[in-house]
């Protein structure tokens, strides 16, 4: 982003496997304003989930080590019990800046999406 284009962005996230067909659907659409569509592959997505597993309990967000090399770290929109969702460029491991965290893998976060509801 340009600085004069700073807060002015959204960011998309979506299953790898379904990229192209994301960006061929979202430029159908005509829009009166200039837009620009863009891949990020210089950035990865990160699931941040609570430790808890009962929900009666309130997680609290994790501390980052190096705060200012998150693009994002907010709350998952859909639902607290998500966790929280990480935005990094691909060659930040999260494991440092995160130092209470371990990596999981898609099948248990399928599991916790899926127990959830």
């Amino acid at each position: 982003w340009k600085e004069a284009d700073a807060g002015r962005g959204v960011f998309l996230e979506c299953d790898s496997t379904i990229k192209d067909s994301i960006l061929r659907h979202l430029k159908v659409y005509k829009i009166r304003r200039n837009v620009n569509i863009n891949l990020c592959p210089e950035l990865s997505v990160w699931a941040v989930l609570p430790k808890h597993k009962n929900a009666s309990q309130e997680a609290s967000k994790p501390e980052l080590s190096s705060p200012d090399k998150a693009l994002v770290w907010e709350t998952d929109p859909r639902t607290e019990e998500m966790g929280w969702r990480l935005v990094l460029d691909n060659q930040v491991d999260p494991l440092d800046i995160i130092a209470s965290c371990q990596k999981g893998d898609t099948e248990e976060y399928d599991r916790h999406r899926y127990a959830i509801g």
